[in-house]
């Protein structure tokens, strides 16, 4: 949810087509995927749910830079 969340800031702030493929069906999908399956599956997330909710953030955020500064989608 918060890598769409800044990749819909980033497109109404700065350059809408730098990040319109994210929403296209390949890219949206996999990130969905990986948002709701893969962070949230046991041997891949911390075991508190406190410390889950920062590792999906710090993934999200971390994805999103990726993506800004060397232009590839890397969230799988």
């Amino acid at each position: 949810m918060l890598f769409f969340t800044l990749a819909t800031v980033a497109a109404f702030t700065v350059d809408p087509q730098k990040v319109a493929e994210l929403f296209r069906a390949p890219d949206l999908h996999a990130a969905l995927f990986f948002a709701f399956f893969m962070v949230t599956d046991p041997p891949t997330s911390p075991p508190k749910h406190r410390d889950q909710l920062w590792y999906g953030v710090i993934t999200a955020v971390v994805g999103y830079l990726v993506f800004q500064f060397i232009g590839a989608a890397y969230f799988l």
